[in-house]
This record gives C-alpha cells, sequence and structure tokens, in this order.
C-alpha cells in the first residue's frame, strides 16, 4: 500500500490524546471508522486498512456505537415480516 503524508496540526493531534508518535495510527483508526459509518466502505475494507480481522473490527465499531447493520426503516419491516412468517 502506498503512503501519503497529511500535516495534521499539534491540535488536533492534542485532541486525540495520544503521543505524537501514536497519532498516525489515532488518524488512520478516526478516518476508517468514519468512512465505515457513513457507509462508503464495507468493514473488510476499513478492516483490512487498519491490518484488523473484520469481526474484530465490526466488535469493535460496535463498542464505539458504530451499528453493523443499516436497515431503513421498511428493510427493517420486510425482515419482522419475513421472520414472523417462519
Amino acid at each position: 500500500m502506498s503512503m501519503t503524508d497529511i500535516p495534521v496540526s499539534d491540535d488536533l493531534i492534542a485532541a486525540f490524546e495520544v503521543d505524537r508518535e501514536d497519532a498516525p495510527r489515532a488518524v488512520a483508526e478516526a478516518a476508517a471508522l468514519e468512512l465505515y459509518r457513513r457507509g462508503t466502505v464495507s468493514a473488510g475494507y476499513a478492516a483490512g486498512l487498519l491490518g484488523m480481522d473484520k469481526w474484530d473490527f465490526v466488535r469493535w465499531s460496535g463498542e464505539l456505537g458504530i451499528p453493523s447493520f443499516r436497515l431503513s426503516p421498511e428493510e427493517l419491516t420486510a425482515e419482522l415480516d419475513v421472520l414472523q412468517s417462519l
């Protein structure tokens, strides 16, 4: 994977409450989590960006309040209807 240097202000690094040497990982985690939360990337892709197992990522993102399943109210109703018909 190719790498790009991105300037990050000292204030942003301080907001992560990590040491300067841990800042690149903290920024990468925040970016991967946000892309996953938005639905821009899959859990597997986000996990790969961070060098994590997919299911460890799903568990971790869930602990942070990011749902792994995204259903519209209509989709949820349809799923519940199927379950009730079983």
